[in-house]
């Protein structure tokens, strides 16, 4: 009987695992838009729901100059990220109502046995878009600036 139970967990416990990483794999492609960010173009990968946003821009090697990640929320929040599995330095910009309210610039990838840097916003955004470090100053953006999807 004992057997039995062990094997029945075994096996629901696979399916549980299975279920879980098939979830995952249906969210590989995440939807590419173009946005108009101050006065400049790019694309982004909007990541909409919790599986896109946990994975992140981890794990990439770069990201295009004009490209970005788009992360939208249900409703305005202080936002808190990380740099768990990041390769590059990344500037963040924090957007609420389609308007720049927050950014933080060159925030470093963690070096090896480094703890990640933790960036969180001073006011509360509904979206967060992550570029490359620099793009900020290069584009010259700006608190108030528009951030609108096309």
């Amino acid at each position: 009987m004992r057997k039995l139970l062990m094997v029945v967990l075994a096996v629901a416990l696979f399916l549980a695992i299975n279920y879980f990483f098939s979830d995952k794999v249906r969210f590989t492609e995440t939807r590419t838009v173009n946005m108009l960010i101050g006065t400049t173009q790019l694309q982004v990968e909007v990541a909409a729901n919790l599986a896109e946003q946990v994975r992140g821009l981890s794990g990439r090697k770069r990201l295009c100059e004009q490209c970005g990640m788009l992360f939208v929320y249900a409703k305005p929040q202080l936002m808190n990220f990380w740099m768990e599995g990041m390769r590059f330095p990344l500037d963040l910009i924090f957007i609420r109502e389609g308007k720049v309210v927050d950014f933080a610039r060159n925030v470093p990838a963690p070096q090896s046995g480094e703890q990640p840097a933790r960036v969180e916003s001073s006011v509360e955004a509904d979206s967060v878009l992550e570029v490359n470090a620099g793009f900020i100053d290069r584009n010259r953006i700006k608190l108030g600036d528009p951030a609108k999807l096309d």
